[in-house]
C-alpha cells in the first residue's frame, strides 16, 4: 500500500482532485500496483505557514514585501 504525502499552498478544491488523480495513476502505474491500493495525503498550508530564503510566502506576492527585512544571509560561499 503506497502512501504518497503532498505538501501544498493552498489550492482550489477542484485543482486538488486533478492532483491526487494523476498522483495516484503516476504511482500505481510506476509501482504496478492497483490504484485502489494508493493513499495520498494532502496538507495543505496557508501562505504565513511557508517561507523561501526567509521570507514568507504570502510576503514575495504581495505588494508590502518591501515592508520585510531582507533575507539572512548565509555564512557559505557561492562557487
Amino acid at each position: 500500500m503506497p502512501i504518497v504525502h503532498i505538501d501544498v499552498l493552498k489550492r482550489p478544491v477542484a485543482a486538488k482532485r486533478r492532483m491526487v488523480y494523476a498522483v495516484t495513476e503516476a504511482v500505481a502505474t510506476a509501482l504496478d500496483v492497483s490504484p485502489d491500493s494508493v493513499h495520498v495525503i494532502v496538507n495543505e498550508m496557508k501562505g504565513d505557514q511557508y517561507a523561501v530564503a526567509g521570507v514568507l510566502w504570502d510576503d514575495k506576492k504581495t505588494p508590502l514585501r518591501k515592508t520585510v527585512k531582507k533575507p539572512i544571509k548565509t555564512s557559505r560561499k557561492r562557487k
